[in-house]
């Protein structure tokens, strides 16, 4: 420790011994009135230096949801949670319009209802309409086959059974009348009794005459005339099938209209709805994140100032921000002269105007030259690389714009001759010190 001593108090006296040496011979009197300053061995730090705005980590914009006023605020500075709310639009108007959106959904949603209720008892009319009308143009449809096919050898059986009992009848009772007719003469029956015999006599030959006939047409097969008006039933039963068929068409279209015009009614009313409740819900203003509330200044009735409770902010108006602090950065431009001398991780010298320091470092440097921010756009202009540097102390007068001087050192000289630059002189073209 003795020989470290001895060996800086040696540095020292060759440097006074040094300075005598250079120094110009001086009048008595100058040197007399020359003053007396101290070497020191001090730390030399060589830096590029630079001007730089702070910026918080991360900052949230507020941009009004809707058009409208400011119902109420949080105080600005004031530090807050995520999800906190910190503000409210007001919110009246649309509450009265969201009411009356409700009104006008519940009543289009009542006439669809009553439009299915009416549409369900008309469509079973003209399903039944249809229905009928096809049972119709199917029996038709059979009359005209068996029509054209003929009789079948059962019925003319039957009707040749039917044609001789006919026939039987009528014989019997004709010989019945000829028996009568003989008693009468004889006295031995009344004439009024003869009379009612003959009365059956006329039934029992229409009768057969009935039989015969039938029997003749059947075995003799259907005639044109009769043939050509079962297909004319036919077309008929077609016809009115096709009309039925056709109304029932037309009813569902037109119903199926009036439901998709009640339908979009309802549709543009449940969207109103929806978008009104989506608004009610924007007005209350909640952060994402946790931060110091902050309001910027703008335009507002021909002047510059920030926002306050019962002004109106029109939409996507940035009128609030949350800044967190928790980290604090600082936006510097480095001219590309300088920026080979700069790395990430390089200690920086931050400091306020009002003379505070504090330590950091650089976070970020931008591999890309740009225009600076702070020039006109003018052809030569130096290019700039955006430099981001990290506070590592804060405080709680770090704001975002306030502009701050930047010392980014690039080299330390530790055990230096340190000499104010007041001891500094110069006499006949000879640089001395005193």
């Amino acid at each position: 420790m003795r020989k470290k001593k001895e060996i800086a108090a040696g540095l020292i006296l060759l440097s006074l011994i040094a300075g005598a040496l250079l120094v110009p011979k001086l009048s008595p009197k100058k040197l007399n009135d020359a003053p007396i300053f101290v070497v020191q061995s001090a730390e030399f730090v060589v830096s590029v230096h630079a001007q730089g705005e702070l910026v918080p980590q991360s900052q949230f914009n507020f941009l009004a949801p809707f058009q409208g006023k400011i119902e109420r605020l949080t105080s600005e500075g004031k530090d807050v949670k995520k999800g906190e709310e910190i503000g409210k639009l007001d919110t009246n108007e649309l509450e009265e319009k969201l009411r009356e959106a409700q009104l006008d959904l519940g009543s289009a949603n009542s006439d669809l209802a009553q439009l299915e209720q009416d549409s369900r008892a008309d469509r079973i009319k003209s399903d039944a309409a249809v229905r009928a009308a096809v049972k119709d143009l199917e029996l038709k449809r059979l009359e005209l086959s068996i029509t054209l096919r003929g009789p079948h050898p059962q019925q003319l059986r039957d009707l040749e059974l039917t044609r001789r009992f006919a026939k039987k009848d009528f014989d019997a009772v004709q010989e019945g009348i000829a028996r009568k007719e003989s008693l009468v003469e004889r006295g031995i029956l009344k004439a009024t009794d003869l009379s009612e015999s003959r009365l059956e006599l006329l039934v029992k030959r229409k009768e057969l005459y009935v039989a015969q006939a039938k029997y003749a047409l059947l075995k003799a097969g259907a005639l044109p005339d009769s043939i050509e008006i079962k297909r004319l039933q036919v077309k008929q039963a077609e016809a009115l099938l096709l009309v039925a068929r056709h109304k029932l068409s037309t009813f569902e279209h037109t119903k199926g209209l009036e439901r998709k015009k009640i339908q979009l009614q309802i549709d543009r009313r449940q969207a109103q709805v929806k978008q009104m409740k989506e608004r009610i819900e924007a007005a209350h203003i909640l952060t994402p994140q946790a931060g110091t509330v902050i309001y910027p200044k703008f335009w507002h009735n021909g002047n510059l100032a920030k926002i306050s409770e019962g002004d109106a902010v029109w939409r996507s108006q940035a009128f609030l921000r949350v800044a967190d602090f928790s980290e604090v950065l600082v936006s510097s431009e480095i001219d590309e002269g300088d920026i080979g001398r700069i790395r990430v991780g390089l200690p920086v010298r931050v400091a306020l105007a009002k003379g505070r320091s504090f330590k950091g470092h650089v976070k970020s440097l931008s591999s890309l030259a740009a225009e600076s921010a702070n020039q006109n756009q003018r052809e030569g202009a130096p290019k700039v690389f955006q430099a981001m540097v990290q506070v590592d102390e804060t405080e709680a007068h770090f704001h975002p714009g306030l502009t701050v001087d930047l010392d980014f050192i690039t080299a330390r000289y530790e055990k230096v001759v340190s000499i104010p630059n007041t001891a500094v002189g110069k006499a006949d073209r000879s640089t001395y010190v005193v």
